[in-house]
């Protein structure tokens, strides 16, 4: 489970959207993303974001892609749970820029990795 969890970590990280590829390799070839708006962002859409100057606040979730200046966000509460042999489901809270959100991501094993399959995070509101 500790290698979910990294992987989970390494697609919070501000240069994360340096590398196509590690980020391909990271997400399932059926990753969606539940954006806060409540738009779906497929991988297809994450991948050709890469790269594209997009403010933090705008950016798609699953993607883990910001602005290069961008700070990393602050992350608590992380935990995983094994739900069978091959799905691992992580979650977290996440502040950045002053904005906070709850996020629960999937990782299905496939073969010999683990891919990250479907991720949402929900903004969480003053009150």
């Amino acid at each position: 489970m500790h290698y979910v969890i990294q992987r989970e970590l390494s697609l919070l990280q501000p240069d994360a959207n340096a590398s196509t590829a590690q980020v391909e390799a990271l997400l399932h070839p059926d990753f969606c993303d539940v954006a806060p708006s409540g738009h779906r962002v497929d991988r297809r859409e994450v991948i050709a974001a890469l790269g594209r100057p997009v403010r933090p606040a705008s950016r798609a979730p699953g993607s883990g892609a910001g602005s290069p200046a961008a700070p990393a966000a602050v992350i608590s509460g992380l935990t995983g749970v094994r739900l069978s042999g091959t799905v691992i489901l992580v979650s977290y809270a996440s502040e950045q820029d002053g904005q906070r959100a709850r996020h629960s991501s999937l990782w299905l094993k496939t073969g010999p990795s683990w891919r990250r399959y479907f991720h949402q995070g929900t903004p969480i509101t003053a009150g």
